[in-house]
């Protein structure tokens, strides 16, 4: 039995930004093969001390989620599914 899905929320944290309705309207052309993302201000959704524990992709996810439901109005959700490209980088090369 097939079901509809429907998206109602998007969560970004990249190298253009946060996800935002006009972002592909103002890209930012890239030359190099590895770029970081532009990390927001996370001090109004994590603790400071947090903050310093936690790794930058799970930073980035929790604003990302975060940003998802604010704009789906949702409080509970019911499923959450989370995609990076690339997305922990910067720690593999660290090994």
């Amino acid at each position: 039995m097939r079901k509809n899905i429907y998206i109602n929320g998007i969560g970004a944290v990249s190298t253009q930004g946060v996800w935002k309705e006009d972002m592909f309207a103002e890209g930012v052309r890239l030359h190099q093969a590895i770029n970081r993302a532009i990390a927001p201000s996370y001090k109004e959704l994590i603790a400071p001390a947090m903050i310093r524990r936690m790794s930058s992709g799970i930073k980035m996810g929790i604003f990302a989620s975060q940003h998802a439901f604010d704009e789906a109005s949702v409080e509970i959700p019911y499923v959450i599914i989370t995609v990076t490209g690339l997305g922990c980088s910067q720690e593999l090369v660290n090994i």
